[in-house]
């Protein structure tokens, strides 16, 4: 356990920008916050700032795609999908992480040996880097910032969003 000296609830995006900023100057140690389920301690800056992720949590389903906020949790996502007849094709056994966090960490689940992790279904990213420069990246575009977020553990930039690659859903389900 550790103290920050403050925690950001970002009204947006670009709040996030502006602190990553103002932490990179004075040299202020900076953790994006999911759901707090990270293994050791990733989610928490000593004397720094935490950025709370849950705000971000907006959904837009379309074209065999979802585009999240970070901080949107994955049965969040799953309702949203299965509306259409479609869903994430790889599921980690606990829906209550968020979208951000098991990105950050690659993300397995019990499709893992068919679909990969849940960063293989990832097609673009919005981030915020150390510097606070807001940017997308992709497998094409800036691939390099890309394969680094993607369990990354936060250490290179704060993933925002995503474009999240849907499979139809199957019609039953074993839970």
């Amino acid at each position: 356990h550790e103290r920050p000296w403050a925690v950001l609830e970002p009204g947006d995006v670009d709040d996030i920008a502006v602190m990553l900023r103002f932490c990179s100057r004075f040299g202020i140690a900076a953790a994006p916050r999911g759901q707090g389920h990270a293994t050791f301690g990733q989610a928490q800056a000593r004397g720094g700032l935490v950025i709370e992720m849950s705000p971000l949590d907006a959904i837009s389903v379309g074209a065999g795609t979802a585009t999240v906020g970070a901080g949107t949790v994955w049965s969040d996502l799953l309702k949203a999908t299965l509306a259409d007849g479609l869903t994430p094709p790889v599921l980690t056994d606990y829906l209550g992480l968020s979208v951000g966090g098991t990105l950050s960490v690659g993300g397995m689940g019990g499709a893992s040996p068919h679909y990969g992790g849940q960063v293989d279904t990832v097609l673009e990213l919005e981030v915020v880097t150390g510097a606070g420069q807001r940017t997308v990246c992709s497998p094409t575009r800036q691939p390099d910032l890309f394969h680094a977020v993607l369990a990354g553990l936060g250490q290179c930039a704060v993933l925002t969003e995503a474009k999240l690659a849907l499979a139809p859903a199957p019609p039953h389900v074993r839970h």
